[in-house]
């Protein structure tokens, strides 16, 4: 682990650009909201940065690389959100799954994970109003995005008070997200979802995992040593990744790099 403001900025020049160049096959999965598009208030207005989608589409179609989203949204929000991108995807911190060719996998948590995301709504029903309260199937979200400082503080140390016992729970997980609190089944992560998508992909592809908060520090754990992780915003956190890009639009630049430094090498070397 190292100081995220430690990281090499990932545009730059590097060894691990002459690892893409030279690597046999690659892999690149990215989170979506903080990574490829800007937090909103309305969760519902996100849109990616310009650019972006676009040059993952020509990654992809140029067979420059295996493309892949990697998501704590549900998996239909994030189709509609990506304007119908192919490639595998992955909603629910990997607790769905799209695989490239189109095949649709929703594992079910536990019945005792379940019964406690529905306990845990209750317990604070009277202190979230229902639009900052996310129920996903998996997962229970609080978003306080867009309140004051004061005032979203408080809200989340009541609901991490209300919630304490839940978090010592080893059916459940209590964790900050940038702009609320996250308690989700355990079992599957980020991390699992890159392993899932590896072993489909197959042939060792070199993993390339970009991503902005602590949830996709499991994916950076999993890729660390044979791949290269990519932190997403300037933290202060200690971090798995090994490469940093200060912002969204950075990742848009970053991704356009991929098709100007990558694809005439991929095409060189096609018969």
């Amino acid at each position: 682990m190292i100081a995220a403001e430690l990281l090499p900025d990932a545009r730059a020049e590097s060894d691990d650009w002459r690892r893409l160049a030279s690597a046999g096959r690659r892999l690149l999965l990215l989170d979506f909201d903080g990574t490829l598009a800007p937090f909103e208030v309305e969760r519902d207005r996100v849109r990616a940065v310009p650019g972006a989608l676009e040059s993952i589409r020509e990654l992809a179609e140029r067979g420059v690389a295996v493309v892949g989203l990697v998501s704590g949204r549900p998996l239909a929000e994030l189709e509609v959100l990506t304007s119908g991108l192919p490639g595998p995807m992955i909603g629910e911190h990997g607790w769905e799954e799209r695989t490239a060719n189109g095949e649709r996998v929703a594992h079910a948590p536990s019945s005792v994970a379940s019964a406690l995301l529905a306990g845990a709504k209750e317990r604070i029903a009277d202190l979230v109003e229902p639009r900052r309260l996310e129920r996903k199937r998996t997962a229970l979200v609080v978003h306080t995005r867009g309140l004051a400082l004061p005032t979203s503080d408080l809200i989340l140390a009541e609901v991490a008070k209300r919630w304490s016992d839940l978090s010592r729970r080893a059916e459940v997980r209590l964790q900050c997200i940038d702009g609320g609190l996250e308690l989700r089944a355990v079992g599957r992560s980020k991390g699992t979802a890159v392993e899932s998508i590896r072993r489909a992909v197959g042939g060792s592809p070199l993993t390339v995992y970009v991503g902005d908060d602590e949830t996709d520090e499991d994916a950076f754990r999993t890729v660390a040593g044979t791949g290269i992780g990519v932190l997403v915003g300037r933290s202060q956190r200690t971090t798995a990744a090994r490469a940093m890009l200060p912002n969204v639009h950075a990742v848009a630049e970053y991704l356009s790099l991929w098709v100007e430094r990558l694809a005439p090498a991929t095409l060189t070397a096609s018969p």
